[in-house]
């Protein structure tokens, strides 16, 4: 069960659930608004959508309880296995009605919402209530998967799972629609398609992220304002959409970059790689509550490297492959100390096919999916 569009969250149940088609793993999910994978309702072939998600909260849980009370009848097993992608949408299945029909509920632990929900400015009440209501969740889960050992110590330490309760199983991507769309594309004819600057000499750096407090954009930006002082090829694009997404606009006007810097707002997926493959490097400058980074794997998958913040989960997924990718820490001197390293030569970074090679032999769906399915079965275990 999840519901959303084109975040992180989505594009993890989007391709875990076309990797289950292709293995032939049995599953229906189900998803409230469009569907994920773009315009048309373009779902997983197990998928189906359940409802409007702007559909009022009760609505929703109805619809859910009304589906898994259709899946129990349906079902022959004595056991019925319900995997929730969003703490919000496993509470309907809790509680001894659903017990004594054999419900058993898996969590995946994607991050701390009710966290998450306060470093964003929400109330103190509507953060209490969101813990409250994850705590149950978890508490009351057969099982939890975390796509990185970082969060697995996190819904540990919050919530009070016990270890044997959680199995950290890193995300997966599929790498061949990117690879199709950027293999034989050249830098500068990325750069070309997308309007991005094309002097020679000019070296840009890209990120995609949600605009909010917690991903660490105003100390980018604030890190490229010391280091056009230094080169001015520097030329740092930051995708996305959010809340905060004007304030930063503000912020590079305030101090005089609209040359070095640019916020173009939403990336959409038909661009998305091709900017990647414009970037002579990626880069992630998250402050908190990052599990994984889906945009680690999106970016290697186009042939560019990527500098992360040693944040949540990232360290996991880039020290193996290209440890010296990860900088010394998340503040504006740490990422001013690592891009100037990378900029200047002095700090190496892998070439474009050591990239892809890396993400199809660690991180393919065809690898990570059973695995994920064999932490399932750990639910039905005791």
């Amino acid at each position: 069960m999840h519901a959303g569009w084109a975040g992180g969250v989505e594009r993890y149940f989007d391709g875990l659930c076309r990797a289950f088609d292709r293995n032939g793993m049995p599953y229906r999910g189900l998803v409230f608004g469009r569907g994920l994978a773009g315009e048309g309702n373009d779902l997983p072939l197990g998928s189906t959508i359940l409802g409007p998600a702007e559909a009022p909260l009760r609505e929703r849980w109805r619809l859910i309880q009304e589906a898994v009370l259709s899946f129990s009848q349906d079902s022959p097993a004595s056991s019925l296995l319900i995997v929730s992608h969003f703490a919000l949408y496993g509470w309907p299945v809790l509680g001894p009605r659903w017990r004594r029909k054999g419900v058993r509920l898996v969590s995946h632990f994607h991050g701390p919402w009710a966290d998450e929900s306060a470093a964003e400015g929400a109330s103190r009440v509507s953060v209490l209530a969101k813990r409250l209501l994850e705590h149950r969740v978890y508490q009351k889960s057969a099982h939890l998967i975390s796509a990185s050992e970082a969060f697995r110590q996190l819904a540990i330490a919050r919530y009070g799972v016990r270890p044997e309760r959680i199995t950290a199983v890193h995300a997966g991507m599929d790498a061949g629609p990117t690879i199709a769309l950027t293999q034989g594309v050249s830098r500068q004819e990325a750069r070309a398609r997308l309007g991005w600057p094309m002097e020679s000499d000019r070296r840009i750096v890209f990120c995609v992220r949600r605009i909010t407090r917690r991903m660490g954009l105003e100390n980018l930006i604030d890190a490229a304002a010391a280091l056009v002082g230094q080169d001015r090829r520097l030329f740092v694009v930051i995708g996305g959409k959010g809340p905060m997404l004007e304030t930063l606009r503000a912020r590079v006007a305030r101090l005089g970059l609209d040359n070095h810097v640019r916020l173009p707002g939403f990336v959409s997926d038909a661009d998305l790689p091709i900017a990647y493959r414009a970037a002579d490097f990626t880069i992630v400058p998250s402050v908190a509550l990052e599990g994984f980074g889906l945009v680690i794997l999106e970016s290697w998958a186009a042939g560019t490297p990527v500098l992360v913040t040693p944040v949540g989960g990232m360290p996991e997924v880039v020290r193996p492959f290209v440890p010296e990718c990860v900088m010394g820490g998340s503040g504006v001197d740490d990422l001013v100390r690592g891009m100037k390293e990378v900029l200047s030569g002095e700090q190496g970074l892998p070439h474009p096919e050591e990239c892809v090679n890396y993400v199809c032999r660690v991180h393919s769906w065809e690898i990570v999916a059973p695995r994920v399915f064999e932490g399932y079965s750990q639910s039905m275990v005791g």
